[in-house]
């Protein structure tokens, strides 16, 4: 006949996604967790038909890398908790909602369960154990009272003191914590404080908690990692456990997101022993600066830091803090034999402030005495940076509230032994004096700004 088996092929359009078997195993992992009934998300996303709803929605936010809220790039180490479309996953979502977002297999709602550990978070605190996915907590605490978030204005940060009043050290294996509304809560850092500082701020300032971040003017208080929502809590490795020293007062930084009416919240953690007769602590070792000054109109304001690990450690977590104007934060580590390549740990080229956590490692980095770590902040104070809360821009300054900025980042570091726990206690004592002196002379040499205005009060220096 002369005719090719070729010239019979056929090609048929390929079938759009399906969502059972698609789709909906990605949004269960990237989406549900805030996304659904009781959670912190303003909607849900728990099946198909509430997915189709919002579908030209979801998928530019997705394809904007707006959503699901996850700001470190792919070639630092790899992340606990990793939110991040692959451009594979995209191109399903995009398909599925070219074809009109088709739910045959999924005709009716599944019932909008939620996460068991939210499934009452609208409603007062309590210590039931179904609330926390870690179990039944050892220790349950709250805030003295409530605190109104108000109904307009810019996401704030407040942060509230939890008085443990223990009469002995605490080591903890996990800390939890519950707002009782999800819907203005982004995140929380947790913050020990041996002095009593957090506590005399909290007094001096009416209502429940403070607006000054939780470590400014706490003098050598320790990280405690943090919370997010839609975020297991993950637990310390075997043999590590969080410190807390007899008569601390737990700091807990929120940032919270006004909702349009005003809303009362308490604030409750949970604190879970850590069991075992030889723990060692995670210890905290602080980078950044204290001297920001970024002049109006600066688009590329750069901070530059680096500490040298004192002795055998592996790193457990990182944890950056800015506001704003900030936009990029980018760490990496060099070894000490003088390798000539660094190793990226962590790299954010979209800062966003109500997305920043600890940021923890799927396994422990280790890290060799005498290797440096390097750590450098870009910010933009110009009119085209669409986060800049002054137009036109303004001198910005160090502080806590939108005309300020932060530039910290503190080491969650897993001592090899009790001797490299106290070298590296050690380097975060000198760095903390070192950069209250270049603040003090930084502070003499700038005319128009006051020390004491972020300075401790008297009674805790």
């Amino acid at each position: 006949m002369g005719i090719t088996l070729a010239a019979w092929i056929i090609v048929l359009p390929s079938a759009p996604p399906d969502w059972s078997r698609d789709l909906a195993p990605l949004f269960s992992v990237q989406c549900t967790p805030c996304h659904s009934a009781g959670s912190c998300a303003p909607f849900a996303l728990e099946n198909g038909p509430e997915v189709r709803r919002r579908a030209q929605q979801v998928l530019a936010l997705v394809e904007k890398r707006q959503m699901p809220p996850w700001s470190p790039e792919p070639s630092g180490e790899p992340l606990i908790g990793l939110r991040r479309w692959t451009e594979q996953e995209v191109d399903l979502l995009r398909r599925w909602v070219e074809a009109g977002a088709p739910i045959t297999d999924d005709p009716t709602p599944r019932e909008a369960a939620g996460p068991p550990h939210r499934a009452e978070a609208n409603s007062a605190p309590t210590d039931r154990a179904h609330a926390w996915p870690l179990g039944i907590p050892d220790v349950v605490q709250r805030t003295h009272e409530p605190y109104t978030v108000p109904a307009e204005g810019t996401d704030l940060v407040r942060t509230f003191v939890i008085r443990l009043n223990q009469s002995e050290p605490l080591m903890l294996r996990a800390i939890d914590l519950r707002c009782s509304s999800t819907q203005v809560i982004h995140q929380a850092l947790f913050t020990v404080d041996p002095s009593g500082t957090a506590r005399q701020f909290d007094d001096a300032e009416p209502g429940a908690g403070y607006a000054l971040a939780s470590d400014m003017g706490i003098a050598v208080g320790g990280a405690l990692g943090s919370w997010s929502c839609g975020r297991t809590t993950p637990e310390l490795p075997p043999g590590y456990a969080w410190f807390i020293p007899a008569g601390s007062d737990l700091s807990v930084e929120v940032h919270l997101h006004p909702i349009g009416r005003p809303e009362p919240i308490e604030i409750e953690v949970a604190l879970y022993r850590a069991s075992g007769s030889e723990l060692l602590p995670v210890t905290a070792l602080a980078m950044g600066s204290i001297t920001i000054d970024i002049p109006p109109g600066e688009s590329a304001y750069t901070i530059r830091d680096e500490v040298v690990i004192p002795a055998a450690a592996r790193l457990l977590a990182v944890v950056p803090t800015a506001n704003a104007l900030c936009r990029e934060v980018k760490m990496e580590m060099i070894r000490s034999d003088g390798a000539a390549h660094a190793r990226p740990l962590l790299a954010i080229k979209q800062w966003i402030p109500a997305w920043h956590q600890a940021y923890r490692f799927v396994e422990p980095i280790q890290i060799e005495r005498g290797t440096r770590v390097a750590l450098t902040m870009k910010y933009d104070n110009s009119s085209a940076n669409p986060r800049n809360p002054f137009d036109p821009p303004r001198r910005i300054q160090l502080g806590h509230g939108a005309d300020s900025e932060q530039a910290s980042v503190v080491l969650l570091l897993l001592p090899q032994d009790p001797a490299a726990k106290s070298a590296i206690e050690a380097e975060h004592r000198a760095g903390f004096i070192r950069r209250i002196r270049e603040r003090d002379v930084w502070y003499r040499s700038q005319p128009g700004i006051r020390p004491e205005a972020i300075a401790p009060p008297p009674s805790s220096r």
